[in-house]
């Protein structure tokens, strides 16, 4: 089928969220909201069965049935799943709320430090004790998991703390080599600036310079002859836009670009190609990479990967071009409505920075974590639609709903 492990992990977990939910002593979830939600599921599955048998016209024999209903089912689950964990986030009181929330801190600090080990472990052939830490099999999986716990953790803190927390984080994205958290550390600082008006304005003047200075040094020589020459930046920038607008692997050699890198440039290629050629509808629901084009984008990286011979068909390293991809124009519809939570999220948290621990509602905030984290998985690296990232993603659509209606 091509499901990776993160599905199946995730459909056991939302199984076992939906039992907690229905026999918990003493609960009693809201069953207009519970019916409200399957509703929801329903008629989003609808439209992606309708839309998969449209895409399946043109999709030819190659069209996996089995894959779409298994996908929907799956997401079904995860749908109901995510009603109950709102539901719970919802109505757990405050210190119960905290005391669970340290206890995911010392879950993530304890993965983190298995993270660094891995290596290690993997180099003294210790292979038995390596794949049973193995949580994650990608260090950037871990990442994008825990996130928004960081985050958390990084808005609450004192000055202090704050120092700390960045610190440790340098230092994770030094031993993993993971620019997946060096760009969420960037973010981070940038939002951190951003709360601090009388720092923002000495921050932008260095931050240019500190930039101009990257580029000047990864550029080369300006007077030399060999301006744009092998492996420099602008001649990487030169090939990444050459590999976008052509259709056949390059005659010459290429500049060392990371396997990571070709692969999301891979997707975002695919995504363009299939939303032109099938004229906006899509290839279908969990197809992408069976039906439509494949970007050559992804045979490069097969060439290059050694005696890995990375077979990437099904692979995916962002949400966003899987969907444009697989769905055409309407991917549009939820880019838009992502971006309007996302906006309304990162005020928060920057409104949050600003304020005393004490003044700062930790369930909203957790909740504006998930969404603004989110944009890593949905643009940058993501490993899928079934995963950690996106069922606190539909978490975070539910809490803020049921928000919304109570106002109402």
């Amino acid at each position: 089928m091509g499901f990776g492990s993160t599905s199946y992990g995730l459909l056991i977990a939302s199984v076992l969220i939906i039992n907690t939910g229905l026999h918990i002593p003493g609960y009693s979830y809201n069953h207009p909201r519970l019916n409200n939600s399957i509703a929801i599921a329903f008629m989003i599955a609808i439209f992606i069965l309708i839309h998969g048998l449209i895409a399946s016209l043109t999709g030819g024999l190659e069209f996996s049935f089995s894959r779409l209903i298994i996908s929907l089912f799956i997401l079904l689950v995860l749908f109901i799943a995510a009603f109950f964990f709102s539901d719970l986030v919802k109505r757990i009181d405050t210190k119960r709320f905290e005391s669970v929330m340290w206890s995911v801190t010392a879950l993530m600090i304890i993965l983190a430090v298995a993270q660094i080990v891995k290596p290690w472990l993997a180099f003294h052939e210790f292979s038995s004790i390596h794949y049973f830490i193995a949580v994650y099999s990608e260090p950037s999986h871990y990442i994008i998991a825990f996130l928004p716990i960081y985050l958390y953790r990084f808005v609450i803190g004192t000055f202090i703390s704050r120092i700390l927390i960045f610190g440790v984080g340098t230092y994770f994205y030094f031993a993993l080599e993971s620019m997946t958290f060096l760009i969420f550390l960037f973010g981070l600082f940038c939002l951190y600036i951003i709360s601090k008006p009388k720092l923002f304005r000495l921050s932008l003047l260095i931050l240019l310079l500190v930039i101009i200075t990257l580029i000047t040094l990864w550029a080369g020589d300006l007077d030399g002859l060999d301006f744009i020459q092998m492996n420099n930046f602008l001649n990487k920038v030169a090939m990444i836009l050459n590999l976008l607008v052509t259709d056949s692997l390059p005659s010459g050699n290429l500049p060392y670009i990371s396997l990571s890198s070709l692969s999301f440039f891979a997707d975002w290629h695919q995504a363009i190609i299939n939303l032109i050629n099938t004229s906006g509808i899509g290839v279908g629901f969990q197809q992408n990479g069976l039906v439509g084009d494949r970007s050559y984008i992804k045979d490069i990286i097969f060439n290059h990967s050694g005696a890995f011979a990375w077979t990437i068909k099904l692979e995916t390293f962002s949400v966003m071009p899987k969907l444009i991809s697989e769905f055409g124009i309407f991917a549009f519809i939820f880019l838009i409505f992502y971006l309007n939570y996302f906006w309304a999220s990162l005020i928060q948290i920057t409104n949050s920075l600003m304020i005393k621990d004490k003044d700062i509602d930790k369930k909203m905030l957790l909740i504006n974590c998930f969404v603004a984290c989110n944009a890593i998985n949905i643009f940058l690296r993501g490993t899928g639609y079934f995963t950690t990232s996106t069922f606190f993603l539909v978490v975070a659509f539910f809490y803020l709903s049921s928000l919304k209606k109570m106002d109402g």
